[in-house]
């Protein structure tokens, strides 16, 4: 619950399309990089402060989150190298987004939480599916 009262139910947009990604963009190169992708994640307005985005720990040898423009630019990354959790800030007039990426060593659901830092500490659990039939 939000500080006030109600639900923040916070989602990424198009989020469906990810069960669509081919497994060629889901398993690494040589390099051990995968391709980045991006998917926009809308945190009401109710919640307030700071919204934390964390890929959940049993996930993170397999999944990570870039928020980095540079690493978009090349657009592969290794998940050593990918954030495990991304901070933003809510706006006073709108919505807080991530528009950020992901990057899924094979095809899987992603468990991912998203947390109100400043405020209640509500707490929302994501489960994302990469290249695999939609999650319950």
């Amino acid at each position: 619950m939000l500080p006030d009262g109600g639900s923040s139910t916070a989602g990424f947009r198009d989020i469906d399309s990810a069960a669509r990604i081919g497994s060629d963009e889901l398993t690494p190169d040589g390099a051990g990089e995968l391709p980045i992708h991006k998917f926009v994640l809308q945190v009401p307005r109710a919640a307030a402060g700071l919204i934390a985005i964390s890929i959940t720990p049993r996930d993170r040898d397999v999944a990570g989150l870039s928020y980095d423009p540079r690493q978009w630019a090349t657009g592969t990354l290794a998940i050593r190298d990918a954030a495990h959790t991304v901070v933003v800030e809510t706006c006073p007039d709108g919505d807080a987004q991530y528009n950020g990426g992901f990057v899924v060593d094979g095809g899987r659901f992603v468990h991912v939480r998203v947390k109100d830092v400043t405020g209640a500490g509500a707490m929302e659990r994501l489960n994302l599916p990469f290249g695999v039939a939609r999650c319950a």
